[in-house]
Parts: structure tokens; sequence; C-alpha cells
């Protein structure tokens, strides 16, 4: 098939420039008639089966796969063949997105060490990349083609940053559906879920920068990834090559075999499967808010409390016998009387006074009173 088909019309949508060439498909810049809405048609090279039979039920497979709604699936607008030089070809009319394929964005670094994406933006794809998969596998559906190309990356709007200023980027997973018919006549075993794990541990591993070859077959390639890229956790190198084979002498039952343990494990909570969103906006939106020792709070209030107490009542001025004894007349001692006759008797507390007709010399009228000892 001739890749160019500027200009014609396909189904209701009138091509224009093409925007991508790939090995097996091109991706064209469309217009539908009917509404003028600017559209992507991505046209397959292989040719649909000779059987009619056979070719109706290969686009109902992919309208099926294409029909799925999910934040990160392309939405699909229209899915039928185009007769061109006497072969009949698919295509899939979907929504037109501005931005870059993963491809390119990998591309980009890859003369920039580490030749790898930031951490954050590789386990953000594959937590939304993995939503969708996951999506997927629960209809029965196996995406088979999962690489850099399939993955898109839409920046945010202006509007959407000015409401957010941290908002992310939105990840896109594309040709779902399309493997079976870009693979029509050739004989392939039919992809698995498991396939599905394999290229999204694959895809994470590629954006963190790979495998290096030297550290493959070094003596110290206990962290693969960690050998060029510093910021890769144990727990994600761990992941990828419990999935990619990487890790020789693995555990039994250690094997992750679904999309939503490998995500899991990559984001660090393996105890609960994550959510689509688990590393987006929204996921960010219901995280709950850090846990506080109540118990170890109130025991510390409590123990300050206390001590303030304590000091309270050790320092605390003597309040004064003045509440006890204020009805207590002061004790005058003469020296110069003679003691009781009867020390036996016993004391009742009342004050000693001079004997009558004596007077209190000077230095005896001046001295201090002496007050009872309080026990």
């Amino acid at each position: 098939m001739s890749r160019d088909l500027t200009g014609k019309t396909v189904g209701g949508f009138r091509l224009s420039d093409i925007l991508a060439r790939g090995v097996g498909s091109t991706v064209y810049a469309a217009e539908q008639t009917s509404t003028g809405e600017k559209v992507a048609i991505k046209v397959l090279l292989s040719e649909l089966p000779k059987d009619k039979a056979a070719a109706a039920k290969l686009l109902a497979e992919v309208r099926r796969a294409t029909a799925m709604p999910h934040r990160n699936l392309v939405p699909v607008l229209d899915v039928d063949s185009v007769e061109h030089k006497g072969k009949r070809h698919l295509y899939v009319a979907m929504e037109l997105l501005h931005g870059e394929s993963l491809k390119s964005r990998l591309a980009a670094t890859a003369g920039q060490p580490p030749h790898a994406l930031p951490l954050h933006v590789a386990l953000q794809v594959a937590s939304e990349v993995g939503g969708a998969l996951q999506t997927l596998h629960q209809a029965d559906v196996v995406h088979g083609g999962i690489n850099p190309g399939s993955v898109f990356l839409v920046p945010p709007s202006d509007a959407k940053k000015q409401q957010d200023p941290d908002a992310e980027e939105q990840v896109y997973l594309l040709d779902t559906g399309l493997l079976a018919a870009s693979e029509t006549g050739a004989k392939s075993s039919k992809p698995r879920t498991i396939d599905d794990v394999s290229a999204l541990a694959q895809l994470v591993s590629d954006m963190l920068g790979g495998l290096p070859e030297t550290a493959a077959n070094g003596k110290n390639a206990v962290l693969p990834l960690h050998w060029h890229n510093r910021k890769v956790p144990a727990r994600v190198d761990a992941a990828l090559r419990a999935v990619l084979g990487h890790s020789k002498g693995a555990e039994k039952g250690s094997q992750i075999d679904s999309v939503g343990t490998l995500v899991s494990a990559l984001l660090g909570t393996v105890d609960t499967l994550p959510s689509l969103h688990s590393w987006s906006e929204e996921g960010r939106r219901g995280m709950p808010a850090p846990r506080r020792n109540s118990n170890l709070l109130l025991a510390a209030s409590l123990a300050l409390l206390g001590g303030a107490g304590v000091g309270y009542l050790m320092y605390s001025p003597d309040p004064g016998p003045t509440a006890i004894v204020q009805d207590l007349a002061p004790v005058r001692v003469d020296l110069a009387a003679p003691a009781p006759a009867d020390l036996s008797a016993p004391h009742d507390g009342s004050a000693v006074s001079a004997p009558s007709g004596t007077t209190p010399s000077g230095a005896e009228a001046a001295a201090p009173p002496v007050w009872k000892k309080r026990t």
C-alpha cells in the first residue's frame, strides 16, 4: 500500500498531512466532514483478510477493544476499513492529541546523563499505563504492543496550569487492539496478560535508563539500574528484575504476574493494589493526612501538667500559719522566772504569761514572739 493518502476521503474523514510514519502504519491529520472536527487517522499497512467473515470478526474485536472508557485510553471515534488498489486496510479515527510520544521523549534524553526520565515521571507513566492495562485485562482484552511508541504524553493546558501549577502531563495508551490486525496472516501466538506485564516492566526500565551491558555481566550488578541512575530505589529495581528475569535465584512465589501487583511493587504499596490513578493528581488529593500518635501526645501533655503541679508545690511561698494559729497568743518567755514545779503536767498550748506584778525589762520586751511548732 502506498503510504500517502493525503487529500483522500476515508469514511467520513478527509485526510491531510502525515503526522507520523511507522513500520506498520501511517498517521494522518484529518477533518471530519460533517462537523469539521480535527482528528487523527491511523491506517494500517497490512491487508485485511480476504474472507469477509474473518475481516468482519477482526473489525469487531478492534471496535470492542477501543470502546473501553478510561482516562488513559485515547478516545476512538470510528473503526472501519478503506479500500486502496484492490486491497482493504483497517483504519482507526481517534482524538487528535497535541504532545509527543514517549519514544520521542526518550530520544531527547539519549545524550544527557543519566539517559533517563526523572523517577517521578517514570512512576507516573507506569501507574497510568498500568491503570489502562488493568481495565483492558478485566475485559479480557490484551494490548500486546506496549512500547515507548504506544505511549503519548500531553502537557497540561494553560488554563489547567493556572488552576493547578503542579498539573502533570496526561498519559495516553495508543494502539489498543491493533496488534492482531497488524499481524494478519502471520503465524504468531496469541498474546497473554503476562506479556503486557513484562512489556510494562520493560517500559519502566527503558524510562529509567535500561540495563547497562557492562553491569549485566559484572560481579557487582546488585542494582543494575542503580549503576548509572542513583535515584532508582531498591524496591523498583527488585520489582523490574523479578519480572524481566534479571534477579537470579529469586524465591519461589515472588513472581509478579499481574499489572496491579507490578504497579504496587513499583510504588511501594505491595500490601494493596493501587488505584487506577494512584500517581496522578486525583490520587494526591485522596491521600490521607499523615497519621499522628495521639497516645504519645496525650502522655506528653499529662507529663507537662504533672511537672508543673509538682513544681508549684515545691516552689510556692509558704502560706504562713495565719489560717491555723491566727487565734494563738504569742508566748513570752521570762528567763528569770522559775520553772514550773510540775513538769509532768500536760501542756495545752496556751500562752505562758509573766507572773503578776512583774514588768519585763527592755531586752525582754524586744524579744520576738515565738510560735508553736506546726506538725
